[in-house]
């Protein structure tokens, strides 16, 4: 279900914007349509839609009714909830702005497509397409032209004359070529089974079905862009296609194997397919009976396996179909509910309900592993969460885990019981501004927009809802990395839903009472089944998971205590150890210190000099005759200090008279200094040769 709306957002003001009051009354004069169309889109912040009764092209600033949303208090936004009158309020008079064509399409605009850059649209119907071209925008917002209510857009019409004279071919499928540089390209699929391509400034044709197109060198190489194309049977059929080549005919190449193969072919009753942007290219199939099959396209292995091949189908020669090198690998299938299943209030059975419709596929463009499914019964999401890792899984040569499946859930609902007439959607878009939050734009067949809040690409997982919720995201704790995501999977596998409870949109109709209460009946059941057993079945898991934590705290509190106990040993000990060890190092030196006495004693009682001693004998007579010398130069220095210290006391004695002029005195300070030094190293020679010879 949708979040509860927020008093000042716009989501909550889009619904009753003058934009879709105006597209309601246009529309209340033309005859209702049962198949699914898509006439809004959403391009750079800006909503479009078409207006059938003016045949123009109406678009609103969407970051302008936020703003005027975000300025509107909540009292006052309370009161006009209540009163409906929501015209009287900024975001009610929000500009609107008309987009005229120079060429009116002659054709109900079913569909419209915007390009890769933003500046064409195609305006689809099934006789005829028209590209209008959107003028430049300026001002606050980046409004169209600043702001004018009405702006004359040039409109080029697309292969008119084919189209018109050709009265029973119609258009089946319009999509902009990605190859193209100046996104002025257009794919167009026919129902003669000719795709065909189309440039919008010359409106040339070029037919791809019958032609193959020139190799060129491996200096000039051609990029070409597969396309894949649905038959109604279920076979799927590669066109590759190039805009660069001289001559941009190939040849098609299927139908692709399906593996493992399928006795039905996987359905016969295949409508829609779409290629998401992931690598591999992953295809999503859909069938008329709301079954969902997502194929991976991978190079296929040389297998002759009759059971492998047994999903081709028989085609004649003259239309030269090739072998294909690719395969389809069936990742997984799934079933939609299209109408709500209900239980008969007579005999308490499931009401079963055949309603068959054709399925549109539209592509989230925010994320590749994220597509939506649109039907006259209403709007499924679907995730893949698998896609984002597939191409590293593949690099890897593993296989994804087994629980990573799609997740599922039914958004809007239109037809509520078998009863309930046909209510098709009129357009779906999906809105991927940051700052507006990422939008689901749902318009109904009563043009009613419903706006639903999705997750963002970065918070898409399978085990939460698909649409966002006003809770915060707390950051996960460091202890969770101890023992890995576990727990948190498993409470994420309990609570992951199978069914959803959708929003009821479906067309003006009187219910009876019983079936306002087959609607209800089904509503609790879902409620009970999906939401309160299984929040009971996780509170016993953690009750369980509690009392395990519990027993283990206790058991670790047993253990630290006991950790405790040899600590205090462990230190009683090593004290001991640490004492005997001071013991055994003391009676240790002793020991080395007698040794060592010993052995001296031993060397100097040896009769025999050894040739250290006998060197050390001849260094000792060395010294002492240098000794004597240098006991004979002591002497005379000696002397001469006395001498020259007579001489002194004598000149000081004399008054006033001056012997020994300047140059003198320095010259015998100096001697005198050298004298000195001679002496101090005499000295300290003196004493060391006493302190060797132990003197």
């Amino acid at each position: 279900m949708a979040a509860p709306r927020e008093n000042g957002n716009w989501r909550s003001f889009l619904r009753h914007h003058k934009l879709f009051k105006q597209i309601t009354k246009s529309a209340t004069k033309t005859p209702d349509r049962p198949e699914c169309s898509n006439i809004l889109a959403v391009n750079d912040g800006i909503l479009f839609a078409w207006n059938a009764e003016n045949q123009c092209l109406s678009s609103t600033n969407l970051a302008a009714l936020n703003s005027a949303a975000a300025g509107l208090d909540q009292s006052r936004a309370s009161s006009c909830d209540q009163t409906g009158d929501w015209l009287s309020t900024g975001c009610g008079k929000s500009s609107v702005q008309h987009l005229l064509c120079t060429n009116i399409p002659v054709c109900e605009v079913e569909e419209i497509a915007f390009s890769r850059m933003g500046h064409l649209v195609a305006l689809v119907g099934t006789t005829g397409i028209f590209v209008l071209e959107l003028p430049r925008r300026w001002g606050k917002f980046g409004e169209f032209e600043g702001g004018k209510e009405k702006i004359i857009c040039r409109t080029i019409p697309i292969a008119e004359r084919f189209l018109m004279s050709n009265g029973k071919l119609h258009v089946l499928q319009v999509s902009w070529h990605p190859g193209s540089d100046t996104d002025t390209c257009l794919t167009v699929l026919t129902s003669d089974n000719t795709l065909r391509l189309y440039s919008v400034n010359t409106s040339d044709i070029t037919d791809m079905l019958n032609s193959r197109v020139c190799v060129s060198d491996a200096a000039d190489q051609v990029v070409e862009w597969p396309v894949y194309l649905l038959y109604g049977n279920g076979d799927v059929f590669s066109l590759p296609t190039s805009l660069t080549a001289s001559d941009s005919g190939q040849q098609m190449k299927g139908p692709l194997t399906m593996k493992p193969a399928a006795e039905d072919n996987y359905g016969v009753d295949a409508c829609s397919i779409l290629c998401l942007a992931s690598s591999p290219p992953v295809l999503a199939i859909a069938t008329c009976a709301g079954r969902l099959y997502h194929c991976v396209v991978l190079d296929s292995e040389s297998d002759d396996d009759p059971e492998t091949l047994s999903t081709r189908s028989a085609y004649s020669d003259d239309e030269q179909q090739e072998v294909s090198e690719a395969a389809l690998y069936v990742y997984e299938s799934v079933e939609l509910e299209l109408s709500l299943t209900t239980v008969s209030i007579a005999t308490a059975d499931t009401v079963a309900d055949d309603f068959t419709c054709p399925i549109m596929l539209y592509r989230d463009p925010g994320t590749a592993s994220r597509y939506f499914c649109v039907h006259s019964a209403g709007v499924h999401c679907v995730v893949m969460p698998w896609v984002e890792t597939l191409a590293s899984v593949l690099d890897k040569g593993g296989s994804t885990s087994q629980d990573q499946e799609c997740y599922v859930e039914h958004l809007i609902c239109t037809k509520p019981l078998p009863n309930s007439p046909v209510s098709p959607v009129r357009g779906i878009t999906v809105v991927t501004d940051p700052v507006l939050g990422f939008t689901l734009l749902c318009l109904l067949a009563s043009y009613e927009c419903v706006a639903l809040p999705l997750r963002s690409a970065a918070h898409i997982v399978t085990a939460t809802p698909l649409l966002s919720s006003t809770t915060s995201e707390l950051p996960p704790s460091p202890l969770r990395h101890l023992h890995g995501h576990g727990f948190d999977g498993h409470i994420r596998r309990l609570l992951q839903r199978s069914t959803s409870t959708p929003m009821l949109r479906g067309a003006a109709s009187d219910l009876s009472p019983a079936d306002c209460y087959r609607l209800l009946s089904r509503t609790t059941q879902v409620f009970r089944e999906e939401y309160l057993l299984k929040h009971q079945q996780v509170m016993d898991e953690i009750d369980r998971r509690v009392r395990s934590l519990v027993e283990q705290k206790q058991q670790q509190l047993a253990d630290l205590q006991a950790v405790d106990d040899s600590k205090v040993a462990l230190q009683c000990n090593a004290e001991a150890l640490a004492e005997k060890y001071d013991d055994i190092n003391y009676s240790m030196s002793e020991i080395v210190t007698r040794a060592e006495q010993v052995l001296r004693a031993l060397q100097s009682r040896m009769p025999v000099l050894s040739d250290a001693e006998r060197a050390m004998a001849k260094e000792l007579g060395e010294i002492k005759q240098k000794l004597s010398v240098f006991k004979t130069s002591l002497n005379q220095v000696e002397k001469k200090a006395e001498y020259h210290r007579n001489q002194t006391r004598r000149i000081s004695r004399r008054d006033g008279e001056q012997i020994l002029t300047k140059n003198q005195k320095e010259q015998i300070g100096g001697i005198l200094q050298n004298e000195s030094t001679e002496i101090s190293n005499l000295v300290l020679q003196v004493d060391m040769m006493k302190q060797t010879m132990n003197l």
